[in-house]
């Protein structure tokens, strides 16, 4: 669909969902490292549930009995019929079903932005250009599950590159796989692993966030030994704590708390027969 609003057109697709009972739909939004959750009435007075933007991942779910989790790689203004703070022609509409209303914009007069990479859209014939829409859609029975959710979201719009490793392997592997770093909850994700910028090349920076509003211990394990490990702030210049263990380490985390680490690796020497 379409409509009009100021100087910006908008263009719409409307996702119909078999969810029937509107008085008890809650609804997630992924926001970065974490979810905001949506009940029917405003959480603040003055703050409106909608519309609203996602990161990853828009999550329904049915009184806690069944829910469905959309994925979309691209980005879209998103809400729900009937709202009032929304333009008059998009009220008119009140289906029965829980439908989802996702909105790419087209600004008229590009003098008014300042943005490049606004998307000049050309619907005359025989101009009528082809656009891709890519999303990922989920369900499931009971609660809503953030990690699950966000993982789905990472998994879809942040697909892992692999390569052939050529050189440097004598003999079978240990293992049939083998990470370079790996944490022992799922609710902690690794959301930076860089080195040091200004360093020798044995040092690394890992940072990581709690997703899911829970607090509890973790562990750290390589591939590669760790020589040290200590804490760093979020501009990773160096504090005096230090974990207490480097093999692993082990760390306390908070609810949806951001953690960076310093980590010096020893680099293994290849066994050779």
């Amino acid at each position: 669909g379409h409509f009009t609003e100021g100087q910006a057109s908008f263009f719409f697709i409307t996702c119909p969902f078999n969810l029937t009972d509107m008085d008890h739909v809650n609804v997630h939004i992924e926001r970065a490292g974490f979810f905001l959750s949506c009940p029917d009435k405003s959480r603040l007075p003055g703050a409106q549930k909608q519309p609203f933007s996602h990161v990853h991942i828009t999550d329904i779910n049915e009184g806690g009995k069944y829910g469905l989790t959309l994925s979309t790689k691209q980005s879209f203004l998103c809400w729900f019929p009937g709202d009032p703070m929304l333009p008059i022609d998009t009220r008119r509409w009140s289906p029965r079903e829980c439908t989802l209303m996702l909105a790419v914009c087209n600004n008229h007069k590009k003098y008014l932005t300042k943005d490049k990479g606004v998307v000049e859209f050309q619907w005359e014939s025989p101009s009528i250009p082809i656009i891709n829409i890519d999303y990922s859609i989920d369900t499931y029975m009971g609660q809503f599950n953030a990690v699950k959710a966000s993982r789905m979201g990472w998994e879809f719009n942040v697909q892992l590159m692999s390569s052939f490793v050529r050189q440097g392997q004598s003999g079978p592997l240990k293992d049939a796989s083998l990470s370079f770093l790996e944490v022992d909850k799922p609710n902690i994700q690794i959301i930076t692993l860089k080195r040091k910028e200004v360093d020798s090349q044995d040092r690394f920076i890992i940072r990581l966030q709690e997703i899911s509003e829970m607090k509890g211990d973790l562990k750290i394990r390589s591939y590669f030994p760790i020589k040290e490990a200590r804490y760093t702030s979020l501009l990773e210049d160096p504090k005096e704590i230090k974990p207490s263990t480097t093999d692993p380490i082990k760390i306390k985390f908070k609810p949806y708390q951001t953690i960076t680490l310093e980590l010096c690796m020893k680099q293994k020497t290849s066994d050779t027969n």
